[in-house]
């Protein structure tokens, strides 16, 4: 057993233990009612702690976004990372784009309100740490390329509609080829 582990308090696993409660009932309550409509009073009730306790943990519903977007994005930047380090630019496009769709499949309706949260704390100069963003850009060699690709794949990604026959994955492709094309490196 690590060291961290034996030091840890019965007090730091309830409150870790609290704090996963109401991330879990608001990730719950955000799909049930949408983010913006969610409160804090439902995400409580179902997360049997007080407003007090959502607070200390969360001083906002965007910072449950927000860990709800650095939790996606751990997995898919893993994915990446698995890769070897030659790996083609169109094998590296291909990988993010099934991780993307595996994460995001079933919660596109989640993937709109934490991009914009996420943007709007960019845009507020108090970006989050993005290890998905520092990977790409090694990758795909810098900052703009990986810019272009995070944003022709999440544009599609919140675009998509599954009555126009495709399925996610499909229109996550799509994007990637035109990604791919536009800086002349198709498959």
């Amino acid at each position: 057993m690590d060291d961290s582990k034996l030091n840890e308090t019965t007090r730091d696993r309830q409150r870790d233990a609290t704090r996963q409660r109401l991330y879990d009932a608001s990730i719950t309550i955000f799909k049930r009612d949408g983010f913006r409509a969610a409160r804090v009073d439902d995400i409580t009730l179902v997360a049997g702690v007080s407003r007090t306790a959502f607070y200390f943990h969360f001083p906002t519903k965007e910072d449950v976004l927000l860990d709800y977007m650095s939790r996606h994005e751990a997995r898919i930047t893993e994915a990446l990372q698995a890769l070897p380090a030659k790996t083609p630019l169109a094998t590296v496009v291909e990988a993010l784009v099934s991780a993307m769709a595996q994460e995001w499949e079933d919660d596109r309706s989640l993937l709109v309100d934490a991009l914009a949260v996420t943007l709007r704390q960019d845009s507020e100069g108090k970006p989050p740490p993005r290890p998905l963003q520092a990977e790409l850009e090694r990758r795909l060699g810098g900052a703009m390329v990986a810019e272009q690709c995070l944003l022709a794949l999440t544009t599609s990604a919140t675009a998509f509609q599954p009555e126009r026959g495709s399925t996610f994955l499909e229109a996550l492709r799509t994007a990637a080829r035109t990604f791919l094309n536009g800086l002349g490196r198709e498959r």
